[in-house]
């Protein structure tokens, strides 16, 4: 048990500095959402993505 938490600590680590912690969340909600059958768990994650919309920093795009 302790070495899949170190594996999935590790995955959460990483993707956080890759996206940021909103993005992350967002992510981990949706993929959570896609493994069961409920669509209520589809509306959780809309409201989740509303929310956490309004916190994640805005993506500067970059014109070169």
């Amino acid at each position: 048990m302790l070495s899949s938490f170190r594996i999935v600590s590790k995955f959460v680590r990483r993707l956080v500095a890759k996206k940021g912690m909103a993005d992350a969340v967002i992510e981990f909600a949706e993929f959570a959402a896609s493994v069961t059958k409920s669509k209520e768990d589809d509306k959780v994650v809309a409201k989740v993505k509303k929310a956490m919309a309004s916190a994640s920093p805005k993506k500067k795009s970059s014109k070169k």
